[in-house]
């Protein structure tokens, strides 16, 4: 998924999206290497600068981690969203990533006075401080749960004897105090998708402003300045992890804690680091820049004529709108790409087909609370990047095929022991959980480089940003088309596996009916293996294909209709779920609305 390439390390593309030899003619009449950039020399990139941009990715981890971090606290632990509705609405959050793409677009071709990086930073950073600050104004519904004198939620009532209680008659779900709040999470998680967005536009614009000062960077130490911002991130996304951990642990969000944050005040913190970087983002950043210009945009919209004796000169990366849909289209038309855009929708569908129940085994079974999931969101991170180091140094030359093969099963074995373990009461605690995230990074890790290795090396040169942006829309696209599907086909099950009473009551029956559902996402993920075919084994067999391939308008339709029918879908489908009004409806994965008597 896109948002792990933002947490994780992997490098932005920013490259011109044209063939060689067709640069735009200002280029070619004398836009050269010198007259864009300074000498690469120790002077051309000042300390200063690298703080500022150090500082941008700090903080672009932390929102990036904190933002969904809040997910859990809020729709499990306050509101107790339905299963199915919290699926979709971690979805909703992370749609922007699906956007990427054209945020990369806007700042290449829509440049602000003459600058295409520092203006999209500081509006990336205001929409994302404006929305944080409406979630802070605004107050969340009430919580679903009544509460005792000592501030805990009563979801239990004790009943003695064996009768038709839960597990031994023991206990049984308590009454809940407002109990339409289980749907009201949709705003909150559109506000918070609203500031993700701008989160990422200004990291799209802060990669575009990092590849070209590493390109600028004397040779000896090349490179350098994309590792610190890599590290600067992970830092950033292992702080917001904490930081969101420690904050919402209080007994409202589900926690044990008696003191915390409420979420209004941990909204309007990140508000105001936002705000802070929006309006400093002008003094940390450096752009060569033609102030007395007007946005491109603006001005072939408005036929304004260029501003007398300061003619712009187009650099390299900067182009127009109608290049990047032409390379786009003649990306899409070859083959070998649209087996790729095959393999990542087809593969992330199927296998991304899985039980709506697990975020509630996580919080009823398991008792796991927000420190707990964010602690090991931290820990993982840390593995994961460990595991990113095991595959550079020892799996680079291995089958891709083999590699996402083995890793699977891998993954699908290890997850299935922990699960059976939890679903059957013999093992229930928050550290299994922890110790599970933490031993699946490593192979989790490797599956991801095997899987972003086919994006850099179907780049062609010249069409690098271009053919990166398509392939991981593709990539991003499956999760939510995915989610969408599951609520479908566990829509109907009954008794549900979306309604924290059922995890309540903890009856033997439906501990084997979520047993039967994690069975058949298992299945899915087996079954999305049979799209591997679709995808090269390694470097040469891509190349291979990329040379002797045909193309044809035929394939770039048919992926360009599988790109738009998926979002499509994806779009109506998690909205519909995430919605009051058609939440219950069975395409959302509800069990049929009431009709109301007239």
């Amino acid at each position: 998924a896109e948002h792990l390439l933002a947490f994780r390390g992997a490098p932005p593309s920013d490259a011109p999206v044209w063939a060689k030899g067709e640069a735009p003619a200002a280029v070619e009449e004398g836009a050269n290497a010198s007259e864009r950039c300074p000498a690469s020399d120790a002077s051309a990139l000042p300390p200063g600068l690298q703080r500022g941009l150090l500082m941008q990715y700090a903080l672009i981890g932390l929102l990036l981690a904190a933002l969904p971090g809040t997910a859990y606290a809020i729709f499990i632990g306050y509101l107790s969203t339905p299963g199915y509705v919290f699926a979709s609405l971690q979805t909703a959050i992370f749609l922007p990533w699906s956007f990427k793409f054209a945020m990369a677009a806007l700042s290449d071709t829509c440049p602000i006075f003459g600058q295409r990086r520092k203006p999209y930073v500081c509006i990336g950073w205001a929409l994302a401080a404006a929305f944080l600050l409406r979630l802070a104004a605004r107050p969340l519904p009430p919580p679903y749960w009544c509460l005792a004198p000592d501030g805990h939620y009563i979801m239990k009532r004790a009943i003695g004897g064996g009768g038709a209680g839960g597990r031994n008659g023991r206990a049984l779900p308590a009454e809940p105090c407002h109990p339409e709040s289980a749907l009201l999470g949709g705003a909150v998680a559109v506000s918070l998708m609203l500031a993700m967005a701008g989160a990422v536009l200004a990291d799209v614009a802060a990669d575009g402003l990092l590849v070209e000062l590493a390109q600028i960077e004397p040779p000896h130490e090349r490179g350098a300045l994309q590792t610190s911002c890599y590290l600067a991130r992970a830092l950033g996304a292992c702080a917001g992890a904490v930081l969101t951990g420690f904050c919402l642990n209080s007994f409202a969000y589900g926690g044990s804690w008696a003191w915390g944050l409420s979420f209004g005040q941990f909204a309007a913190l990140l508000a105001l680091l936002c705000a802070l970087m929006a309006a400093a983002a002008p003094l940390l950043l450096h752009e060569p820049s033609n102030p007395f210009a007007p946005p491109r945009c603006v001005a072939v919209l408005c036929g304004m004529p260029p501003v007398e004796g300061r003619k712009h000169v187009p650099s390299a990366a900067e182009v127009s709108l109608k290049a990047y849909g032409i390379a786009a289209w003649r990306l899409l038309c070859s083959r070998a790409c649209l087996y790729v855009v095959l393999y990542q929708l087809l593969s992330g569908v199927i296998g991304g087909i899985g039980s709506p129940a697990r975020a509630l085994v996580k919080a009823r079974w398991t008792h796991v609370q927000p420190v707990h999931d964010q602690l090991a969101s931290a820990l993982g991170s840390i593995v994961f990047a460990l595991g990113l180091h095991v595959v550079r140094t020892r799996f680079m030359h291995l089958s891709w095929r083999r590699v996402i093969a083995l890793t699977t099963v891998g993954l699908l074995c290890t997850d299935a022991v922990v699960q059976v373990l939890v679903i059957y009461g013999i093992a229930r605690t928050p550290w299994l959980y922890i110790g599970e995230v933490l031993v699946l990074e490593i192979p989790m890790a490797m599956n991801f480089m095997a899987s972003a290795f086919i994006l850099v090396e179907m780049a062609t040169p010249g069409l690098e940003g271009i053919t990166y942006g398509v392939l991981s829309t593709a990539s991003n696209l499956a999760g939510p088309i995915a989610r969408a599907l599951s609520n479908q086909v566990f829509g109907g099950w009954t008794p549900s596996l979306s309604d924290p009473a059922n995890f309540i009551s903890d009856a033997d029956d439906f501990r084997t009916l979520v047993f039967y559902s994690y069975a058949l996402g298992y299945a899915c993920s087996l079954l999305a293996l049979a799209t591997l075919p679709l995808l090269p084994a390694q470097r040469e067999e891509t190349r291979w294909r990329l040379a002797n391939w045909p193309s044809s308008g035929r394939n770039g339709a048919a992926a360009l209709t599988l790109l738009l029918g998926g979002l499509t879908y994806a779009l109506i489908g998690d909205f519909a779920t995430i919605s009051t009004r058609f939440a219950c409806t069975r395409f959302a994965g509800g069990h049929g609305c009431a009709r109301v008597e007239v």
